[in-house]
């Protein structure tokens, strides 16, 4: 018996009707940080690996533009301002 139709085999002992195209699904894929998957799971490996730079290198830029846009404020005194207005107006209605 081949290797398909053994799958095949023991698949439909739990799934009625799987045939040998069942049996070439990737049920149970690899773990895709694990080098071994780039043999086996080219694919996946490489996707998991790129999206996982594209998020970490937007996190990167959003927090390093957060930082620059707080040390600005606080260093030309904007911050400063909005807060003496908040209090003098607080001072003026209460």
């Amino acid at each position: 018996m081949n290797r398909r139709r053994r799958h095949a085999f023991i698949c439909a002992k739990c799934h009625e009707g799987a045939t040998a195209s069942f049996a070439t699904y990737v049920v149970h894929e690899p773990n895709p940080t694990d080098m071994g998957t780039r043999k086996s799971f080219p694919l996946l490996f490489f996707v998991f690996w790129m999206m996982a730079a594209i998020a970490v290198g937007t996190f990167a830029a959003l927090f390093t533009a957060y930082v620059h846009v707080g040390f600005k404020r606080i260093f030309t005194g904007h911050l400063y301002v909005r807060i003496e207005e908040a209090f003098c107006q607080m001072e003026e209605t209460g």
